[in-house]
């Protein structure tokens, strides 16, 4: 660490000085403000790798309002500390309070223009706004500091697929895999991508790439699903669903999933088994109701089927869910 950047230069001098005057008492004083300072500082440097270290455990478990808990008080300390400020954004993002998020990051830019992580990671909270140009931005200028940084190709990737240019995503993602061959996200968004352009058994078998790495990567198995469904292999999609939801048995994405393929195959009573518990997780899903609605259409019952049915168009126009689709996932 350099002292002089944390330290006001008067405290070198200012014994010193005030000794060579005569003022013994005053040059004692800032004698003892100066080694009380320089213990506070060799402290916090011992101090923060180990405040990182738990911060990056309770990041990875989920605990996120924890991590600003543990930040916050840490930073009235340190405000600089590009590490609390990326620990401390991240979470922010995670927990949907995006202005703050966004706020974090572009404060940690402003006191480091060439903080590569803070650019692709504010680009994450553009894509969550929804601000797909300026994340673009973001995920582009990390990449001219840093042209080998895959995160940020991948992102890029999934922005560019995100914003219609599937061809130009693969084009990026091919680089991010190749780059590093592990990375999860990176062959599941180079599989979503080949989904989007109708290449379905090429998507199957880059998900298969990122389950070879993690077996239970669940973005990769739910996108693996999906596009097992569109080659009509019904009974293999149905077994992925079976696994997603013996790992998670309230996710109401993978029930409506599973839906869709036992009502692809006709088999009407134990698709609409699937929507009722997809509903019962969440009573205003429209898709689910309407969807159950058309297994009752199938089964005869078509009063009530018509009913749910109507139910569901009309939650329609209050909600910004729209339906099913492959999903893609920033990575930080």
């Amino acid at each position: 660490m350099c002292w002089s950047t944390h330290l006001n230069p008067l405290f070198f001098r200012a014994p010193r000085v005030f000794g060579e005057m005569g003022l013994h008492e005053k040059a004692a004083l800032f004698a003892r403000v100066a080694v009380q300072e320089y213990s506070r500082l060799e402290n916090s440097e011992r101090k923060e790798p180990e405040d990182l270290s738990r911060l990056e455990t309770l990041y990875r478990c989920g605990k996120h309002t924890e991590v600003l808990a543990l930040c916050d008080p840490l930073l009235e300390e340190n405000p600089s500390s590009a590490g609390l400020l990326n620990y401390r954004g991240l979470s922010l993002l995670r927990l949907k309070r995006l202005e703050e998020s966004r706020a974090c990051f572009l404060l940690l830019i402003k006191q480091s223009p060439n903080q590569v992580v803070a650019y692709n990671n504010l680009g994450l909270v553009y894509r969550e706004l929804d601000e797909n140009v300026k994340a673009k931005t973001c995920f582009e200028t990390a990449l001219r500091l840093s042209p080998g940084y895959v995160d940020a190709l991948v992102n890029l990737g999934g922005n560019l697929a995100d914003s219609a240019e599937p061809t130009a995503a693969r084009e990026i993602l091919m680089k991010a895999v190749g780059l590093d061959p592990s990375n999860l996200t990176g062959w599941t968004n180079l599989g979503c991508t080949a989904c989007d352009l109708g290449l379905y058994t090429q998507a199957l078998l880059e998900f298969g790439e990122a389950l070879s790495i993690d077996e239970n990567f669940t973005p990769a198995l739910r996108n693996k699903a999906s596009a097992l469904k569109q080659l009509g292999r019904g009974r293999e999609a149905n077994l992925v669903y079976e696994q997603l939801l013996e790992a998670d048995p309230k996710s109401k994405t993978d029930h409506y999933g599973y839906g869709l393929s036992l009502l692809g195959q006709g088999r009407y009573r134990e698709a609409s088994e699937s929507f009722s518990i997809c509903r019962s997780l969440g009573p205003l899903d429209f898709d689910a109701r309407g969807m159950q609605g058309r297994c009752f259409v199938q089964m005869g019952r078509i009063g009530e089927g018509l009913e749910l049915q109507a139910e569901g168009f009309g939650l329609a126009r209050f909600s910004i869910v729209r339906g099913f689709s492959v999903r893609r996932k920033g990575t930080s």
